[in-house]
């Protein structure tokens, strides 16, 4: 019959520098554990001291840290997107993913309302997305030169504009382009997603340099909630 020995009586049966090892050992692993929690925590209340105008979302041991915009935030860059999709005739040639355009006209974006008409200048390339239906989405970028008035002013300026005007730039490809479907715009304010848009055009037919006017309603609201 097999005697069963507990671990107190393997305890009591070490050595003075067995038993010695065996509490450091614990005393290591106990340390281990007490550096992974004390220095995670601390490294998130750093992270957070140093994010100014952060929003900290916790939940659960998981914590989110949302860098925000504010009404006392000022500008530093606007970017916007805009993405035109259509349908594509029939045996027609399909563009390239990108395509390098030099604007040499005005086909920039303009923020307009009581502050003034501020130019969002056109961005290359021109993008060319295929999608899976057999649809084209034409996306262009538009953004804030630096040497515009409108940088470093307060963030709640954006409420008095009215309107965007903004056009899709199609390049030599608008000829394989039928039918428009839907126009999406986005605005990133200082890098931040602050504004967005779209418009049904009901499969309107699709027009060379076409210009699309934008009511800025829903960007004043947007803005009137960081008060």
């Amino acid at each position: 019959m097999v005697r069963r020995i507990s671990l107190w009586q393997r305890y009591q049966q070490l050595n003075v520098w067995n038993k010695v090892g065996f509490w450091g050992a614990i005393a290591s692993v106990i340390g281990l554990m007490l550096y992974l929690v004390v220095g995670s925590s601390i490294s998130q209340m750093v992270l957070m001291q140093n994010t100014p105008g952060s929003t900290i979302v916790q939940s659960g041991r998981d914590t989110i840290i949302n860098q925000g915009l504010s009404h006392q935030s000022r500008i530093q860059s606007i970017v916007l997107e805009g993405r035109l999709t259509c349908s594509v005739y029939s045996g027609a040639q399909i563009p390239p993913p990108e395509v390098p355009f030099v604007m040499l006209s005005d086909g920039h974006a303009y923020l307009e309302g009581p502050p003034g008409r501020f130019r969002l200048e056109f961005s290359s390339p021109v993008r060319f997305h295929r999608q899976d239906d057999g649809q084209t989405v034409v996306i262009n970028r538009f953004s804030l030169p630096a040497s515009s008035d409108l940088n470093q002013r307060p963030i709640t300026v954006l409420e008095q504009f009215e309107i965007l005007k903004i056009p899709s730039v199609t390049i030599v490809y608008g000829d394989v382009l039928n039918e428009m479907k839907v126009f999406e715009v986005t605005m990133a304010v200082n890098g931040i997603d602050t504004w967005s848009y779209v418009y049904d055009l009901h499969s309107a037919p699709f027009k060379q340099g076409v210009v699309f006017t934008l009511p800025l309603d829903t960007l004043r609201r947007r803005v009137e909630l960081l008060r």
